[in-house]
């Protein structure tokens, strides 16, 4: 299975760097295109193996799988330069660009306004994907149940990974993707209060980070208990833990999360 990757930004270059490290595919599998060379050389020395070009057309032309991974306003013109055709699979992990963007740009370029036969995905990682600890949504058009395993088989290194249809995934992006730019300014907010009680940044911002990643494990541990038992469990009648709850409840904590995401939709 040859993999061409096209850009090789930060998610294009990390998806490629865990593609590589993963079991699904060898870096001689996968080629990744970029205009310029500091970033293809980066990954040259990395994954001596894995092949690196300048050119998109060259590396989609033998491609089993095409990872579309450039900026939204390059999107279009960069669909249009690539040679693609049927038989091929196509995963796109630009921001905002559906399924249906991408068919009608390509159908554009066809004398009979028809997009490759092809399977079509839209995968949308996170940050957290260059640590592969990344949650990646994956919604599929004109996939077999074959294709849309080892898709998501392949993607695993980058994290776990959910599938979904697209009309929910932009609310599924709201939690997943702009969520940890929220969970990352609690982190930030609590890491302050540390030090104005007279902690060291860095010691409060190790708390800080613990106490996120153990909360999330008890819901990961057992996904059928709701967060509220645990805070139940947490909060002792006239403790210190209630007081500061209702504090955030005071300040419409809750309710700032629930808008923040909302708008993030």
């Amino acid at each position: 299975m040859k993999i061409a990757i096209i850009g090789a930004g930060h998610m294009g270059s990390a998806i490629a760097r865990r593609l590589a490290w993963g079991d699904m595919a060898q870096p001689e599998d996968i080629i990744v295109s970029n205009p310029s060379e500091e970033k293809l050389n980066a990954l040259k020395t990395e994954f001596p193996g894995m092949s690196i070009t300048t050119s998109n057309i060259q590396a989609v032309k033998e491609a089993d799988l095409v990872i579309l991974a450039v900026k939204p306003n390059i999107a279009p013109d960069v669909l249009m330069e690539m040679p693609l055709h049927d038989g091929q699979m196509l995963a796109s992990v630009v921001a905002g660009l559906t399924i249906n963007n991408i068919t009608s740009i390509l159908s554009c370029k066809d004398r009979y306004n028809r997009a490759p036969a092809m399977a079509y995905f839209r995968v949308m990682p996170n940050i957290a994907a260059t640590i592969g600890r990344s949650m990646t949504l994956v919604s599929s058009l004109a996939a077999n149940p074959v294709q849309l395993k080892f898709l998501t088989d392949l993607l695993s290194p980058l994290g776990p990974v959910m599938t979904l249809p697209e009309e929910k995934l932009n609310a599924a992006a709201a939690l997943a993707s702009c969520g940890m730019a929220y969970v990352l300014t609690y982190i930030r907010a609590a890491v302050q209060a540390g030090v104005e009680l007279g902690l060291g940044s860095d010691e409060a911002l190790k708390m800080t980070a613990q106490c996120v990643i153990g909360a999330g494990s008890l819901i990961q541990e057992k996904p059928s208990v709701q967060p509220s038992m645990k805070i139940k469990e947490i909060c002792t009648p006239g403790g210190y833990t209630i007081r500061g709850l209702n504090e955030l409840e005071h300040a419409g904590f809750a309710s700032a999360v629930i808008k923040a995401i909302k708008a993030s939709v």
